[in-house]
């Protein structure tokens, strides 16, 4: 049985596009983190490309502590300091996951 459109969930969609264009895994896993280019300015969309949602790349612009840049309404972030911020993140994160907390 061929569905219709009516019949096809948001996720069969998607599934289906990715497939005509020839890249079914992609809407499904991130990016390894060695193919994401090392940029010095990161905008949203170079978030998403990382592995992050886009609600959540907002929001990581919108962070007081991290280090952003606003162009008019455009909000950037500087690559290298984010990824020490980031690693620095990883790193509590692993430290408090020892102490048995």
């Amino acid at each position: 049985m061929v569905k219709t459109c009516e019949h096809l969930n948001r996720r069969e969609v998607r599934r289906m596009k990715a497939e005509a264009r020839g890249n079914a895994s992609s809407i499904y896993a991130p990016p390894a983190a060695g193919l994401v280019e090392e940029k010095a300015v990161l905008n949203a969309k170079d978030l998403v490309k990382m592995g992050f949602a886009r609600s959540m790349a907002y929001q990581l612009l919108n962070r007081q502590d991290l280090p952003v840049i606003a162009i008019g309404g455009r909000k950037f972030m500087h690559g290298e300091k984010f990824r020490a911020w980031l690693a620095n993140q990883a790193e509590g994160a692993e430290r408090f996951r020892w102490e048995g907390r």
